[in-house]
């Protein structure tokens, strides 16, 4: 088989050939790095034709996203003094921001480190008046609540016919009696509700119906029963329970002991002691202890606020400003 062989002529077209290639690549990659360079470094005033979105979403899959938030925070800015202020922010920048805004990991960081922060220095100060705090009303409260004096439960009894039974009326009402008993010692009288709530949990009553103390001593077993005429239904104890609520006792010295009392305590603290959580500790403490308490959730806020303005003021304000008016732009901070 006969060697091919160019000859010199045919090399140095062949090597102009190659140039040429690589000089139309580095020509073509040139222009596309200008094209998008320009296009990242226009004002997010200035909207985006279809195409040139299509394009950019093709090197970056993540810009579709990113230009609809563009968008939204463009057309928030309705004045003529906004799109002065922000005229120069530019695509690029505003990504950038928002690369950064949207860093859970790092939020959460900046937001924990604080919230450490905050438990070394103001906590630790107030720790002590808080627990001081909850001690004296959790006392008061166990001290003036009147069911400490008597417990009432509610026995179910079933189901029965109604002691007025006509021709043809063959229908079942639910049954139910008292037990009760005064653990500290005999009481001369009080006053209660009878209220019925849904076995699945939910906390509002359906029936509040007024009860007093020899109401309850005399339908304490199953032959004094009582009926419920307004529920002819025999699934009513699948569905429902009663209980009785005690809302004052009058000891057999007079004293009365009522859960008016309770309203000594302050709202705050009665809040907290309800829920006890972040929220209502932080205005217990406010409202009880130091008017100038910062609360974590603040804290860490501030904390946030300072660590992304100092990356860019400009678009921190940007965002935060729509933000208030939209809420569209998602932070990667979870203290809203």
């Amino acid at each position: 088989m006969p060697e091919f062989k160019l000859t010199p002529k045919q090399k140095r077209i062949g090597m102009l050939l190659l140039a040429s290639l690589a000089a139309i690549a580095g020509i073509a990659g040139l222009v596309n790095f200008i094209t998008e360079y320009r296009l990242l470094n226009k004002s997010i005033l200035e909207p985006l034709s279809e195409s040139r979105i299509e394009q950019q979403t093709k090197k970056d899959a993540d810009f579709a996203h990113f230009y609809a938030e563009a968008s939204i925070i463009r057309d928030a800015l309705k004045t003529t003094e906004d799109q002065e202020k922000y005229k120069d922010v530019t695509y690029k920048q505003l990504k950038e921001f928002l690369i950064y805004y949207g860093d859970k990991e790092y939020c959460d960081m900046v937001e924990n480190e604080a919230r450490k922060q905050h438990t070394a220095e103001i906590m630790s100060k107030v720790k002590p008046k808080i627990d001081d705090l909850k001690q004296k009303w959790e006392t008061f409260i166990a001290e003036h609540n009147p069911a400490q004096y008597i417990n009432i439960e509610v026995v179910e009894d079933g189901y029965g016919y109604s002691e007025m039974v006509f021709f043809g009326d063959y229908t079942k009402y639910p049954r139910f009696h008292f037990k009760s008993s005064e653990p500290k010692g005999a009481i001369s009288d009080g006053k209660f509700t009878l209220e019925c709530f849904n076995n699945e949990g939910a906390n509002t009553s359906m029936i509040s119906e007024n009860i007093d103390y020899e109401f309850v001593k005399v339908h304490n077993s199953k032959e004094k029963y009582l009926q419920l005429a307004k529920y002819p239904q025999t699934d009513f104890w699948d569905i429902y329970n009663l209980r009785a609520i005690v809302h004052s006792v009058t000891l057999k010295d007079g004293t009365r002991i009522s859960d008016d009392d309770i309203e000594q305590v302050p709202e705050t603290v009665r809040n907290y002691l309800d829920r006890r959580d972040e929220d209502s500790e932080a205005q217990m403490i406010i409202d009880q202890i130091d008017k100038k308490f910062v609360s974590a959730k603040k804290y860490s806020f501030e904390a946030l606020h300072k660590a992304l303005m100092k990356h860019d003021p400009v678009c921190y304000e940007l965002v935060e400003r729509v933000n208030n008016i939209s809420g569209q732009i998602q932070r990667g901070f979870s203290i809203y």
